[in-house]
């Protein structure tokens, strides 16, 4: 029998694998983190797995990802992921949205699911997850990876005494504008698939009641090889702050209106003055060409030398558009009376 291995553990049994086959959980993100947890997800016999991605399939994503081959570059992940996860296991079902989780689909898509699991890589999508399933009443599992360093935990669950657990909110109240992600730090591939792995981990115990699910934020370090819980309280008035005042999370529930895409920047690109607030090996990497002027986002920002003109359009790129938002964002309120704009979607979609 294809479970018989967990159904002999001791506390598992067939009562277990068959809350699994009922369960509905949403992976967003098919990449470094999605593909082992979304391989053990469907050999464990997970009923109803949903997969939320709209990337392809790039050479730099096979380290990391190994649910891809070299035969599968240029393919779309989702496409790619369903074939194999079904050939692994033909007693599944999959949903798939080949897109971005988006302000217009998140509540709806995240609605039909019991559990969703954040297998992103950006901020933005990770505060969308944390607000819409918190307005939706659904736990979700988070994972995130730099370098050799990790994080586990989950969020906006119930306690056994009716009370809840913490959101992501609740530690991070704003995103942190100048944090780096893994295409400026690297990241070892032992790491997303060891995350990935304890997600799924955590998923399994969680749909079957077995075990212990992780209380905090599980912090990994592999290059030492060092691991430890840190505890963390709920913070209602950050949660009462997402669903009562929709205004303080519209930047990732409703389109912002500092946001300019990039069909709309094509057709007329003269009408702004482009700031390129990527690091320079980014720049050498992946050059824009139509860039005014090169400015890193922390120089940028802590820099007041700068003379910026009033009646100027000021459009902000990076490699996906997620720090440019922010810095836009943050540069609006120190300077007012001046209009800051981010290409979405970032010079990475621009070429794409």
């Amino acid at each position: 029998m294809r479970y018989s291995k967990q159904i002999k553990l001791d506390g598992f049994g067939k009562e277990a694998q068959e809350k699994l086959a009922k369960a509905r959980v949403l992976v967003i993100g098919a990449g470094g983190l999605g593909c082992p947890a979304l391989t053990y997800l469907a050999a464990a016999g997970l009923g109803h797995i949903g997969i939320v991605d709209h990337d392809i399939i790039e050479e730099s994503n096979l380290p990391r990802q190994p649910l891809y081959a070299t035969n599968d570059i240029g393919k779309a992940k989702v496409l790619v992921a369903t074939e194999k996860l079904k050939n692994q296991n033909p007693e599944i079902e999959i949903i798939t949205w080949q897109s971005k989780l988006s302000p217009s689909n998140a509540l709806d898509i995240i609605s039909g699911f019991d559990l969703v699991l954040d297998c992103t890589d950006n901020f933005e999508a990770r505060y969308l997850i944390n607000d819409a399933c918190v307005i939706l009443n659904k736990p979700w599992i988070y994972g995130a990876v730099e370098a050799w360093e990790g994080q586990v935990a989950v969020f906006n669950t119930i306690h056994k005494n009716g009370s809840k657990t913490a959101t992501y909110r609740c530690i991070f109240p704003e995103p942190d504008l100048e944090a780096l992600s893994c295409d400026d730090l690297g990241v070892i591939g032992t790491m997303p698939g060891t995350v990935g792995v304890l997600q799924a981990n955590e998923a399994i115990k969680f749909i079957t009641q077995t075990g212990k699910v992780i209380e905090g934020l599980l912090l990994m370090n592999l290059y030492t090889n060092s691991f430890q819980t840190i505890r963390i309280q709920r913070n209602e008035e950050a949660v009462s702050t997402i669903k009562t005042l929709r205004k303080n999370y519209g930047f990732v529930l409703e389109q912002t209106p500092d946001q300019i895409s990039i069909e709309e920047f094509k057709l007329n690109p003269s009408e702004y003055f482009i700031i390129d607030i990527r690091e320079p090996h980014e720049i050498k990497d992946q050059p824009f060409t139509m860039a005014d002027m090169h400015i890193p986002m922390n120089q940028l920002l802590h820099q007041n030398g700068f003379d910026f003109q009033q009646w100027t359009k000021y459009l902000l790129v990076c490699a996906k558009g997620i720090r440019s938002l922010n810095t836009a964002q943050k540069l609006s309120e120190m300077h007012p009376d001046i209009h800051f704009f981010s290409l979405e979607g970032g010079v990475l979609e621009y070429f794409s």
